[in-house]
Formats: structure tokens, C-alpha cells, sequence
């Protein structure tokens, strides 16, 4: 997220890698679900990853927003991994719209998340 906002439903963003505590996230294994699904909470605030107001549409923000409610996560806080092995990293899909976390062909520092169609580009891939 841009410079650790903590802000709910702010846009997250690909970032140079420097150590700060906004660049780590909690992976939560989700149980009462069909599969293995994962909630990703923010190192810095404790906000899940999420899709902006659950949009299943092409181009939706990837953002930050308070994990869930009292009945659980909202249905966009939800995640799935594939690992893609031909470039050793992984493909992050959200659940609810089955899209994969992504920037713009050719993104670079701070450009904006957001859900788009998984394929194998390497803007839609992420190593840990």
C-alpha cells in the first residue's frame, strides 16, 4: 500500500522491496471452505487483501480492508495460489471472481494492484 496507509479500502501497489512492515502479509489457512482458501492480512495494520466492494469485473482494485465482520470474511477476502513452474513464482486468485492479482503490462514502482484474468505474463506472477 502506498507509503503503510492503513487507510481502509486504500489500493495496494507493487513497491520496491525495502523491509517495512507494509511489505509483509500473514497467509491464514481458512477452514469451513470447499479447498484451501487463505485470508492475507497486512503486517502493518492487520487489514485483509481484498477486492474493492467485491467486484468480480476485470480492472477491480486489489485493496486493504477490515477483515470481515461478525459472521466472518467477506467473500473477496478469500484466496487461492497456483504455482506457475516454467517461471518458479506463483499466481494469486481471488475466489469470489476467480481473477488473479496483477499490475499493467509493463507496471513499475507504485503501480496500482488490480484483479485482471490470470494467464502466464509476468505481471500477473509473484515470488515470495
Amino acid at each position: 500500500m502506498p507509503d503503510g496507509s492503513r487507510q481502509a479500502a486504500e489500493g495496494l501497489v507493487q513497491a520496491r522491496c525495502n523491509g517495512g512492515p507494509e511489505q509483509f502479509w500473514e497467509l491464514t489457512k481458512e477452514s469451513g471452505r470447499s479447498g484451501t482458501v487463505y485470508s492475507i492480512r497486512n503486517g502493518a495494520g492487520g487489514q485483509c487483501m481484498s477486492v474493492d466492494a467485491a467486484r468480480k469485473q476485470e480492472g477491480a482494485l486489489v485493496t486493504q480492508y477490515l477483515c470481515g465482520d461478525e459472521n466472518g470474511l467477506f467473500a473477496d477476502q478469500f484466496w487461492t495460489f497456483r504455482y506457475d513452474g516454467s517461471h518458479r513464482a506463483w499466481q494469486l486468485v481471488n475466489s469470489n471472481s476467480a481473477k488473479c492479482v496483477s499490475v499493467r503490462e509493463g507496471g513499475g514502482d507504485m503501480e496500482q494492484a488490480l484483479q485482471l484474468a490470470c494467464g502466464s505474463a509476468g505481471w500477473g506472477l509473484w515470488r515470495t
